[in-house]
């Protein structure tokens, strides 16, 4: 894009997120900012605009600041979308673990503007939320018990193993988190035949749509993946996370 951008880490305690959001309002340079958990739905109160299908979701990851004014969106659903239509779509069913703002994004991106999915099943623990997610999306089944998908999304920080201990089929796996990958985890679900799609496609793809509210114009996925997992596994590697 021919562009010269500083990009940077802030990480902040809960109150100092509205001297931030002010600071940011008011400082020249700054097309925008990243959100992530736990401020996804407490910064929709800070901001002057949200876009609907955040504002349905409950949760933005993306502030654009346009004429000092500050809006929110959110393209976590914009990434799973391009990530299980880019696999070709038209499943049977799906199931999500999890009932936070990555399931909504989740669901939401499996449904919309078309279905990629005939069913779409929720496993979550927390029966405050699932309540929240079915009164959102009156269409979506709870969890009962099946064995085999076509989808199995994880939307949850943990690995799948460690939030449903029944034994799930699926033809894809999708990971929403990526502070656990590695070239084991891709090589293990690929000898047994299933496509993994790791939490670093999400980032990427999702990042990748927030470039573009911030400065209009095409952005190559692509090479923006690439980056990130070479980076990624080089620090995962030095601190000795995690060595292939």
């Amino acid at each position: 894009m021919g562009l010269r951008v500083l990009s940077f880490r802030c990480e902040l305690e809960a109150n100092q997120l509205t001297n931030f959001v002010g600071w940011v309002r008011t400082t020249p340079g700054f097309v925008g900012f990243n959100v992530t958990m736990p401020y996804k739905s407490q910064i929709m109160g800070l901001l002057d605009g949200v876009d609907n299908t955040a504002k349905k979701l409950l949760a933005i990851n993306t502030v654009v600041k346009m004429n000092g004014e500050l809006k929110g969106y959110n393209t976590d659903w914009i990434a799973l979308r391009q990530a299980v239509a880019s696999r070709g779509g038209g499943f049977d069913s799906a199931l999500i673990l999890g009932a936070g703002g990555a399931a909504a994004a989740a669901i939401y991106g499996l449904l919309n503007p078309e279905p990629l999915v005939g069913k779409v099943y929720v496993y979550g623990r927390s029966r405050d939320r699932l309540d929240s997610l079915k009164s959102t999306f009156p269409n979506i089944l709870e969890y009962n018990g099946g064995r085999e998908y076509g989808l199995l999304i994880n939307a949850t920080p943990l690995p799948p193993g460690q939030v449903i201990t029944d034994p799930i089929k699926a033809q894809i796996i999708i990971d929403f988190p990526y502070s656990y990958y590695s070239h084991e985890t891709s090589n293990n679900y690929s000898r047994m035949g299933v496509t993994y799609v790791d939490g670093i496609e999400l980032l990427a793809r999702q990042g990748v749509e927030a470039m573009k509210l911030f400065f209009g114009g095409h952005v190559d996925y692509t090479p923006v993946y690439h980056y990130i997992k070479r980076v990624h596994i080089l620090n995962t590697t030095a601190s000795g996370v995690w060595a292939e």
